[in-house]
């Protein structure tokens, strides 16, 4: 089997050789998953659109940072270091379960998305680069709803909480809620947004009191304004499947409790049987949030059926689809009386977001 061959390549953790340099491990991760990638490996679209194949350097480098605390930045200034055994010892022994298949993002736990860091476990999806396209057609839409209500968002299945946090970033004053059906999603989505709003607020003390002591006559608050990171505005994690999450009442103001100007989701949308299924790092994550009845569109439509009594006038939902479901997603939208209806476009020319008013 291709993968007992790999991993009885990679030294064993217990060998009494000299050890090794940056630049011998990661020629020998190289080797290791370059032999591996034969189709297998990490694309990016959950439908088939991204490179399939392992990045060998890539990742020996992602793989050697997070064992050996060592910047990918700064590894070929530390070619001839020796690392030390342990830490060698957990670089190969990862570089072994990259060789079988599992996630980068798995295996070190973490994976950017916009301008965030995110922790992520099996329990969740893996952060794609498309649904940031989610998050900037969301933002565009934002920017033309400014008034003086409170601008209200929600996303439905947040999983890791991605667009959620990415929204609660970009506009701090609004008041966003995030649902997800699984209990072990929200406490990753929960911990990510307590990890980063900690963050955003230490940032912002250490820039206020730098701006203090430098700024001759400026007040800490107004060298917060000029200079600060920007902060995290305030989430709402609620259980449940799609709307049944809502509450009858939240801890947000009117005017209703239930009602949004913007709703945003990445459902399920693979269907069963899909050969994707088998491939990448679809694999290794929850079943649950890829897959969907009736051609991978059923979830899709509850969603856009459902979603007209929670959108205040004028509100907007955005969904996520496979580039191949956007006639299909368009009509829906326009069977349940959607009016204003778009097809986004990713960087790769796919259709892959669909909105309506």
């Amino acid at each position: 089997m291709r993968r007992g061959i790999l991993t009885a390549e990679l030294r064993a953790p217990g060998s009494t050789e000299t050890a090794a340099t940056v630049a011998d491990l990661l020629r020998e991760a190289r080797d290791c998953l370059a032999a591996a990638g034969d189709g297998d490996g990490d694309g990016d679209g959950v439908d088939g659109d991204g490179d399939d194949a392992i990045d060998a350097r890539v990742d020996a480098e992602v793989l050697l940072s997070h064992a050996a605390g060592l910047p990918v930045a700064t590894q070929v200034a530390a070619a001839g270091r020796r690392v030390p055994a342990a830490p060698a010892a957990a670089f190969r022994a990862l570089v072994a379960r990259r060789a079988g298949g599992e996630p980068v993002a798995y295996l070190t736990g973490r994976k950017a998305f916009w301008s965030l860091e995110l922790t992520v476990t099996p329990a969740v999806l893996i952060p794609r680069p498309e649904t940031e396209l989610l998050v900037e057609t969301a933002l565009a839409f934002a920017a033309g709803r400014r008034g003086s209500r409170r601008f209200r968002a929600l996303e439905l299945g947040t999983g890791s909480g991605a667009a959620a946090l990415a929204l609660a970033r970009e506009l701090p004053d609004a008041a966003i809620t995030a649902t997800d059906s699984s209990a072990a999603a929200l406490q990753v989505a929960r911990a990510n947004y307590r990890r980063l709003r900690a963050a955003a607020g230490a940032a912002a003390r250490t820039a206020a009191g730098d701006s203090a002591r430098t700024v001759a006559g400026a007040t800490a608050r107004s060298a917060v304004g000029d200079s600060a990171p920007p902060g995290l505005g305030a989430v709402e994690f609620r259980l449940g499947d799609w709307f049944n999450a809502l509450p009858a009442s939240s801890r947000f103001d009117p005017p209703s409790r239930s009602r949004f100007d913007l709703i945003v989701c990445n459902p399920p949308y693979i269907a069963p049987g899909d050969p994707h299924l088998q491939r990448g790092d679809l694999r290794f994550e929850p079943r649950a949030a890829l897959v969907s009845a009736n051609h991978g569109l059923a979830d899709l439509e509850k969603i856009i059926a459902s979603a007209p009594p929670h959108l205040n006038p004028g509100g907007m939902l955005l969904l996520e689809h496979a580039h191949t479901q956007a006639a299909a997603v368009r009509e829906m939208f326009s069977r349940h009386r959607f009016t204003v209806i778009a097809t986004h476009h990713d960087l790769a020319g796919h259709a892959r977001v669909t909105g309506g008013t």
